[in-house]
């Protein structure tokens, strides 16, 4: 649809269990989630806001220029926080956002560019990205299984499909997801439901509000911050990363 507009949207909170106020983490000379969003900034998408119940990250924000929408504190996960900033924004039924993740600083901007432009609004209610992954047994990573066309059947944090027969590549989700207007608010007005209570993920209400979800895989080269070792990983990461240089010197111009 030529009149559809994309828009990012990064769910930021600074009550992580395992790493308070992860999202004001200094990286080199910006915070967490500034990097989140200039790095989206390259990506073709129509407008980014951070979405926070933080005064903290607001206030940070508006020092940054960056576009940012003040939600409840309430909210169990970043797709309902989503969902009221849509609410807010007042889009258009056409129109589609892109979920991203605030905690993954070394988010690659042509992924973005791929989940936003894959984006079939006459067949996807919802788009997600996966990862190809082989390490088993991990309870923090969220599994997807697909049917051929790559409609996603399932989530869960066990290793999905089980290997009964013979030896299979799991597919990891990973941190971007594509809603239609429609499908985010669904999610948005639906309570959580026992499928999503009971693995821990929170696409599991979409599955049982019979959405159509679709995967795509990315070549997703970040890494997420959920533990101090990867905080310490990201800060010696930035400093040789190419597309920092390129964004933090136009906000120390535009800082001046």
């Amino acid at each position: 649809m030529s009149n559809m507009k994309k828009i990012g949207l990064i769910p930021c909170r600074l009550e992580s269990t395992r790493l308070p106020n992860k999202p004001l983490e200094m990286i080199g000379s910006l915070p967490m989630f500034a990097h989140v969003y200039y790095r989206s900034l390259e990506a073709d998408l129509d407008d980014i806001y951070i979405c926070t119940d933080s005064k903290e990250i607001q206030r940070m924000s508006n020092d940054l220029n960056i576009k940012c929408i003040m939600t409840s504190k309430k909210h169990k996960n970043g797709t309902e926080r989503c969902g009221e900033a849509v609410k807010k924004l007042k889009l258009s039924s056409n129109d589609i956002v892109v979920d991203i993740q605030g905690d993954e600083p070394l988010l690659n901007p042509k992924d973005v560019s791929k989940i936003a432009n894959n984006f079939n609004p006459k067949k996807h209610d919802i788009l997600l990205g996966y990862l190809l992954f082989k390490e088993k047994e991990q309870k923090n990573v969220v599994k997807i299984v697909t049917a051929k066309d790559n409609r996603v059947l399932y989530f869960s944090r066990s290793d999905i499909p089980n290997t009964f027969r013979e030896k299979t590549i799991l597919k990891k989700q990973v941190g971007l997801v594509a809603f239609s207007i429609n499908a985010i608010n669904d999610f948005y007005k639906s309570k959580p439901t026992k499928l999503e209570e009971i693995e821990g993920v929170e696409l599991l209400r979409s599955v049982e509000l019979g959405s159509a979800i679709y995967g795509i895989e990315l070549n997703y080269e970040t890494r997420a911050v959920d533990v101090p070792a990867d905080l310490n990983f990201v800060r010696e990461k930035i400093k040789s990363d190419s597309l920092y240089q390129k964004y933090a010197l136009k906000n120390e111009i535009n800082n001046k």
